[in-house]
Formats: structure tokens, C-alpha cells, sequence
């Protein structure tokens, strides 16, 4: 920006082309000057370039920030939503469990108090059975016992039998054979005897004809004494056949016994059969009906079993559900820091927007002092000293405004604001010093401007950046053009007037809204 001179341009040529005695010392003064103003001009003018390198770069950096804030946020709210999502999935899953298990816990409860009632009557019966069939198996034991010994004894007896049968019938032979013999020997004895008697009788007879002429008596006496023998012998005989017959009787008495007590043993036989055949149906039923305990024992196991089972697959399901509940609980611990960084990214999003406004309020005031400052114009007077007070009051207003800007970077409230307006004319009468500065040189004018190193500074990792497509948003008055270079010292300065006049006719871009969206403590710290 073109320096502001006082006066126009037309008294400065008429200054100069008037020789005077102070002539060549204001004009070396002025060359002086003038010098150190083009110097200051190139030096700003650097300055704004590398500001405005630095302000689009910080722009750009800005613009990319909020993208990733933005992102950041709209990530954040899509995790609390998917998490949100997923803990009311988690519970409804957790609640339908719970019910699930309840429903399961009731079912087994109620399976479980039935399985135990079937259980509990199915072992009284059972125990009952056991016992019946304890009893009925003792019992049968103790009939089998007695069955075995009466098959012993009837062994016994039917060899017995057996052995007298053959006995019986050996003797019955025998005694046939005995009678038949005694038959045939007392027909042949009888046949022999009558034989004999008839020879006897034949020879007695021939005998008794020849001696009954003898001797009649005595012959008579011999066959009546042979004849009472053979009466004693066929009476022994008869006593023999009757003894024998009544042994025969006593031997068919025996017989007829045996018959009945085998007819008896055979019917014995026959009891102890079907007995036996009975027994052999009741151990077959109690075999099936073992068989039906043996079944029914193997499902209670099976069922003891799926119980088991249905234990393991609840204590699992338990285990399950403490997993979710610690699941659920990392999620809602996850949530709360999930939104205790949303409510911390909120303070952070707060204070930010606090330095923006901040940062806004600050520009709008230095943005107004600088209107000022471009706004303020020299008087008239062709006194050189009201030139020197009006740089002082414009070193005075940049070093108030540098004074703002530094308290904005190193405080972090908002500081109070100040105005920027020049001192009262009273301060012209007093002299060419003011109040806590130290004197200006006698020879030389107060610049308007201030030192680029004293204004900010930068930090040793700051990197400037430059963005082309940003300069063309700005104005000409922030767009400065190259500084114009004084080829003599005679030269006159009337074009720094018409330069502030088309500053004047140009607009000035509003900085509040460049800066709207970045805050004074970071774009002065990068």
C-alpha cells in the first residue's frame, strides 16, 4: 500500500522547484524518506503476500478441517446409531433368550416334577413288582426245589419201579414157567401116577388075582396101605398147589398195588407237568414283564440322560447370557465414552466456535481500525510537522492493534474492546512526543507502519503454503501490485496521491468473512 504524504501533489512541486534556504535539507530529508518508505512499501508488501500465502493455506487447511470434523462427527453419530442398533438388537436378543430360558426353565421345571412323579410311581411299582416277583421267584425257587427233589425221588421210584417192574415180570415168568411146569409135571405126575396106579392097579390087580387065591387078606392090607400113601402124597401135593396158588394170589395182590401207586405217579407226573408248565408260563411272563422294567429302566436313563442333557445345555445358555450381559456391559461402557467424547468433542466444537467469534469480534475491530487508518488523510497545512504527527498516530494505532492481536493469541478469552481512533489535535500543540514513547529522531519522519517481526511470529515447524485458486477471491486493495521504484530523488510523489485515490474507488473485501471459519490463536501460531 502506497504511503499517504501530506498535501497534494502540486505544492510538493512547487516546494520543490522554489529554492529555499532549508530547501536542500528537506529535499535530502524527503530522499531519506522516501527511501525508507519504499523500503517499508517492499517489506509490507512481502509481508502481505507471505500472509496471504499463509492466510489461504490456512484457509485450505481450514476447509479441510471442518470436512474431517464433519466427517468425524457424522462417523461418530453413525457408531452411536450402529451400536445404539446393536445394544437394542443385543437386548431384544437378551430378552428373547431370558424368555427362551424361562419358558425352558419352566418346561424342564414342570417336565422335571413329572418325569419325577412318573419316576417315583414307576419305582413303587417297580419295587412292588420286585418284591411280588421276589416272593413268587422264592416261591417257585422253593416248589422248584421240591419239583427237583419229587424228579429225584421220582427217578428214584420210577427205577424202582422200573427194577420191580422187571421183577414182577421176571417173577410173573417165573412163576408161569413155575405153574406151567407144576401143571405139566402134575399132569405128567397125574398121567404118570395114573400110569403107575393104573399099572399098580394092572399089577395089584394081576397080583392081587394071583395072591387072592393065596393070600386075599394080606394083598388086601398092602394096597389099602398103598393106597393111604398115595392119598397122604396127592394131599401134599394139594397142599403144595395151594400154597402155591395163594402165593400166585399174594403176588397179583402186589401187582395190582404197583399198578395203582404207577397209575398214581403217573398222575402225580402229570400234575407236577402242567405245574411245571405253569411255572414255565409265569417265569416267561415275568421274563417279558422284566423285559418291559428292563425297557422302561433304559428310558429313564435315556430321559435321566436328555436331563443331563438339558442341564449342560442350560448352564451353557447361563454361560451365554453372562457373556451377553458382559458384552452388553462393554457396550454400554463403549456408549458412555462413546458419549462422553461426543459432549468432549462438543466442548471442543463450543470453545471453537467461542475463538471464532472471538476471532471475528477482533478482526472486526482491526478491520474497522485499519478502515480508519486507510480512511484518515493528512491536513493541508504545508507544516511538516503535522506529517509526523499524523505517522505518529498512525505508529500509535498499528502498535494498539498489534497490541489486540497479541492479547488474542496468548489469552484465551476474549479481550475487551478498544477504539482505534486518533489522538485529539490538543496533542499537536505539545510537541512531537507522546507519552510513554521514546523520541523520534530529529531528521527523520515516524514511519506508518510497524516491523513485520514484531507483528506475529512464527512458529519453527510452520510451513507456508500457497494456493493460487485462493488469491483471486480477494480485492485489489489485498492484492497489492508491485511497488513502483523512484529512479531519482527529484522525482515527484504525486503518484502516491492518485494511488490512495483508486484505493479509495475500490471496494475492500471483507476479512470477518475470510475468517469467519478459522480462529485468530491458530492462524497466528502456524
Amino acid at each position: 500500500m502506497a504511503p499517504k504524504k501530506k498535501g497534494g501533489g502540486g505544492k510538493k512541486e512547487d516546494a520543490a522547484k522554489e529554492p529555499r534556504p532549508e530547501g536542500k535539507a528537506e529535499q535530502s530529508l524527503a530522499e531519506h524518506s522516501r527511501e525508507l518508505y519504499l523500503l517499508q512499501i517492499r517489506d509490507l508488501e512481502k509481508r502481505l503476500t507471505r500472509y496471504q500465502r499463509k492466510w489461504d493455506e490456512l484457509q485450505v487447511n481450514e476447509t479441510l478441517f471442518r470436512v474431517e470434523y464433519d466427517q468425524m462427527a457424522n462417523d461418530n453419530k453413525e457408531i452411536v446409531a450402529f451400536l445404539k442398533k446393536t445394544l437394542n438388537q443385543r437386548v431384544d436378543e437378551i430378552a428373547d433368550i431370558n424368555d427362551q430360558l424361562l419358558s425352558l426353565q419352566q418346561a424342564k421345571e414342570s417336565e422335571k416334577d413329572a418325569f419325577e412323579a412318573q419316576l417315583a410311581q414307576v419305582r413303587h411299582e417297580f419295587q412292588e413288582t420286585k418284591d411280588q416277583l421276589t416272593s413268587e421267584n422264592m416261591l417257585l425257587s422253593g416248589k422248584l426245589a421240591a419239583l427237583e427233589e419229587f424228579r429225584i425221588q421220582k427217578e428214584d421210584l420210577m427205577g424202582k419201579f422200573a427194577a420191580v417192574e422187571e421183577q414182577l415180570k421176571k417173577q410173573e415168568e417165573d412163576h408161569k414157567e413155575y405153574i406151567y411146569n407144576l401143571e405139566r409135571k402134575a399132569v405128567l405126575d397125574k398121567d404118570r401116577l395114573k400110569k403107575e396106579m393104573m399099572q399098580r392097579v394092572n399089577v395089584v390087580a394081576a397080583e392081587f388075582r394071583k395072591v387072592s387065591n393065596s393070600q386075599m387078606s394080606e394083598t388086601t392090607k398092602r394096597t389099602l396101605r398103598e393106597n393111604v400113601a398115595i392119598s397122604v402124597q396127592l394131599a401134599k401135593m394139594s397142599d403144595r398147589s395151594y400154597d402155591l396158588i395163594q402165593e400166585n394170589d399174594t403176588l397179583k395182590e402186589a401187582q395190582a398195588e404197583m399198578q395203582k401207586q404207577l397209575e398214581m405217579l403217573e398222575h402225580n407226573e402229570k400234575q407236577m407237568a402242567k405245574n411245571s408248565l405253569s411255572n414255565q408260563k409265569m417265569i416267561w411272563m415275568l421274563t417279558n414283564k422284566c423285559k418291559e422294567q428292563q425297557v422302561l429302566v433304559d428310558e429313564y436313563r435315556l430321559q435321566k440322560e436328555a436331563m443331563q442333557q438339558l442341564k449342560a445345555a442350560h448352564e451353557r445358555l447361563q454361560k451365554e447370557n453372562q457373556a451377553l450381559r458382559q458384552e452388553l456391559k462393554e457396550l454400554r461402557e463403549e456408549v458412555g465414552r462413546k458419549m462422553d467424547e461426543g459432549q468432549s468433542q462438543a466442548k471442543l466444537l463450543e470453545e471453537e466456535q467461542k475463538r471464532r467469534r472471538n476471532a471475528e469480534r477482533i478482526l472486526n475491530q482491526a478491520v474497522q481500525a485499519l478502515k480508519d487508518l486507510l480512511q484518515e488523510r493528512p491536513s493541508d497545512e504545508e507544516d511538516g510537522d503535522f506529517d509526523i504527527m499524523f505517522q505518529l498516530r498512525h505508529q500509535e494505532m498499528l502498535q494498539s492493534l498489534l497490541g489486540l492481536l497479541r492479547r488474542a493469541t496468548t489469552a484465551g478469552p476474549a479481550p475487551r474492546e478498544q477504539v482505534f481512533w486518533p489522538p485529539k489535535m490538543a496533542n499537536r500543540e505539545h510537541g512531537l512526543e507522546c507519552p510513554g514513547k521514546s523520541p523520534l529522531h530529529p531528521g527523520l519522519k515516524t514511519s506508518p507502519v510497524i516491523s513485520h517481526h514484531l507483528l506475529v511470529q512464527r512458529g519453527p515447524g510452520a510451513q507456508l503454503f500457497h494456493s493460487m485458486s485462493k488469491t483471486g477471491l480477494l480485492s485489489k486493495t489485498t492484492r497489492i501490485g508491485a511497488v513502483r521504484t523512484y529512479t531519482s530523488s527529484t522525482e515527484p510523489l504525486m503518484t502516491s496521491r492518485s494511488e490512495e485515490k483508486q484505493v479509495k474507488q475500490q471496494p475492500i473485501l471483507p476479512l470477518p468473512e475470510i475468517a469467519a471459519r478459522r480462529s485468530l490463536p491458530g492462524l497466528l501460531t502456524k
